[in-house]
C-alpha cells in the first residue's frame, strides 16, 4: 500500500506529480506572491521533494498563482545552491539559467525544466525567478538530494509483472480508467521482457488521479506509441490502485509495488536487455521522453 501524506503538499497544489494521498489548497493571504515555485517530483514518499545524486539530473519546477493554480508559459530562470549545515551562506552550483515551459499535451499542468549535476546528498535551494503578463516574484524552493534511488534506479533489472490484459477481464475499467481506455493492455510485461522487446510503461490512474496529470501523460505516452510500437516497442498501461477504482485504503495494484513506487504518474522506459533505462515522475512531453525511447528501439 502507499503510504498517505508524506508527500510535501505544494507538489499536490502544483499538480505536479504526488503521492496517492489526500491534498488541499492552503488558502492564499496578502503576502502570497503572485507566482511561487516548488520543486515538482516525488521520487519517493520518504523524500519528497528529492533527486538522486548524478550527472544532468531533470529538475522539474512547478509555478503557482496565489490560489495555488498552476501557470503555463511563464518566462523562468533558475539558479541551484547547496544548504550547508548550520547558518554558512548556500553555495551556488553554477549560474542561473533558463528553465523552460514543457507542457505539449499536459493540458496546462506542465513544468519548468532544468537539468543540474549533483555531486553529493544535502538539503538545496533553487532560487527562482518567473515572469507572466504583470506578475513577476523571486521565491525559493527547497529540497533533497540523495546518495541512491529508493526506488528502481537506472540499469535495475525491470520486475517481470504479469499485469491483466484486455482480453483477460470483462470489465476493462478493472485496469484501464481512461475514458476511453487505451489499448496498452496486449502484452504483459513479463512477456515483453521474455521476448527482448524494448518497453515503454506507463504507471496511473487516468480516471483516480490525485493530482490531475495522468490522463494528460497518458496522451503523451499515445503520441510515443503510434511511433514506437511498429518498430517492435511494446506500450503497458498499469492502474495504480488494484482492481481500478481506489478502495477505502487506496490499495494499489501489486505492479505499483513491485515496482517500488510511491506516487503516480512514472513513466519507465526499459532496454532489450530488461534493464531500466530511463524513468520520468510527474508530468513529462513526449519530446524528453522520445530520445530515450529511440536509443532502446535501435
Amino acid at each position: 500500500m502507499i503510504k498517505l501524506g508524506m508527500l510535501a503538499l505544494a507538489l499536490v497544489v502544483a499538480g505536479c506529480g504526488g503521492s496517492v494521498g489526500e491534498g488541499t489548497s492552503p488558502s492564499p493571504t496578502p503576502s502570497t506572491p503572485p507566482l511561487q515555485a516548488v520543486v515538482a517530483t516525488a521520487i519517493s514518499d520518504q523524500c519528497a521533494p528529492c533527486l538522486v545524486v548524478g550527472k544532468d539530473r531533470r529538475l522539474p519546477l512547478g509555478i503557482l498563482n496565489r490560489d495555488g493554480v498552476p501557470v503555463a508559459d511563464a518566462t523562468v530562470r533558475a539558479q541551484v545552491s547547496l544548504v550547508p549545515p548550520g547558518n554558512a551562506s548556500p553555495q551556488p552550483l553554477g549560474p542561473a539559467v533558463d528553465a523552460p515551459y514543457k507542457g505539449d499535451l499536459l493540458e496546462g499542468k506542465g513544468v519548468y525544466v532544468m537539468h543540474q549535476t549533483f555531486t553529493q546528498p544535502g538539503i538545496y535551494q533553487v532560487v527562482v525567478e518567473a515572469r507572466k503578463g504583470g506578475d513577476s516574484a523571486v521565491t525559493v524552493a527547497h529540497f533533497q538530494v540523495v546518495a541512491s534511488d529508493p526506488g528502481l534506479d537506472i540499469g535495475a533489472s525491470a520486475p517481470a509483472s504479469h499485469n491483466k490484459l484486455a482480453s483477460q477481464v470483462s470489465d476493462i475499467s478493472t485496469i484501464d480508467t481512461g475514458v476511453p481506455p487505451d489499448d496498452m493492455h496486449y502484452t504483459t510485461i513479463a512477456d515483453a521482457l521474455a521476448a527482448h522487446h524494448a518497453l515503454v510503461i506507463f504507471f496511473g490512474s487516468p480516471g483516480f488521479c490525485q493530482t490531475k496529470t495522468c490522463a494528460p501523460e497518458v496522451n503523451v505516452v499515445k503520441v510515443l506509441e503510434a511511433k514506437y510500437r511498429a518498430k517492435g516497442v511494446d506500450f503497458v498501461h498499469i492502474e495504480t490502485y488494484k482492481g481500478g477504482r481506489p478502495d477505502a485504503n487506496k490499495t494499489v495494484s501489486d505492479e505499483f509495488d513491485q515496482w517500488k513506487l510511491t506516487s503516480d504518474p512514472w513513466v519507465f522506459v526499459v532496454d532489450k536487455q530488461g534493464k531500466v533505462a530511463a524513468k520520468y515522475d510527474g508530468p513529462v512531453t513526449a519530446g524528453e521522453i522520445d530520445p530515450d525511447v529511440a536509443r532502446v528501439a535501435s
